[in-house]
């Protein structure tokens, strides 16, 4: 497998430990700022990932849909998924199981969420195929996510639920959760 597939894959894992560990319950989560939010993430385990940067155009309609829709995908996919606060920051725990893989995860979050935060994900991941980068135990995984909120208006023609990933693909969150269909209705 080429290296660029085992960074995709290993992305993949690290970003969906991340929106599982991000959905935990019983605490109430900060909502984000309405407007245009530029996000930057870093992988730093396994090494070699590039940074993905992403514009983000929010309100907040779309931030408690994508909460909402995290939640409802999570509570058969967790067996653990514990927030707490400590000081400043949201502490949240998790394993999940994503078909063969088990990942474990603490995400450590920080900042106020109305002009920057911070996320710091820290875990490993067990039975992920070696075609993907796996199969000699557990796989470190580390990424730490910066956000920083740009403005009230969205740039160039952008709406709710816009996301321009690198390469320029737009995808809209908005469309995506309407296509899983009964996820948001579990919670409403």
């Amino acid at each position: 497998m080429a290296i660029s597939q085992k960074l995709v894959m290993s992305a993949f894992v690290i970003m969906a430990d991340f929106t599982f560990a991000f959905a935990a319950e019983p605490l109430e989560f900060p909502s984000r700022k309405s407007g245009y939010w530029h996000i930057k993430m870093v992988t730093e385990q396994p090494p070699g990932a590039p940074p993905v940067e992403v514009q983000a155009c929010i309100d907040a309609a779309t931030d408690k849909d994508m909460m909402r829709a995290g939640l409802s995908m999570t509570k058969d996919m967790c067996s653990k998924n514990e927030m707490s606060r400590q000081g400043d920051a949201i502490i949240i725990n998790a394993t999940c199981q994503f078909g063969p893989m088990t990942t474990t995860s603490k995400a450590v979050m920080t900042g106020d969420f109305q002009s920057s935060y911070m996320v710091k994900v820290t875990g490993e991941v067990d039975g992920m195929p070696a075609i993907a980068g796996g199969g000699d135990g557990p796989m470190k995984t580390e990424m730490t996510q910066r956000a920083t909120w740009m403005g009230d208006a969205c740039p160039g023609g952008m709406k709710p639920g816009d996301m321009k990933m690198p390469g320029g693909i737009t995808v809209n969150t908005n469309e995506m959760l309407k296509g899983l269909g009964g996820v948001l209705n579990d919670k409403k």
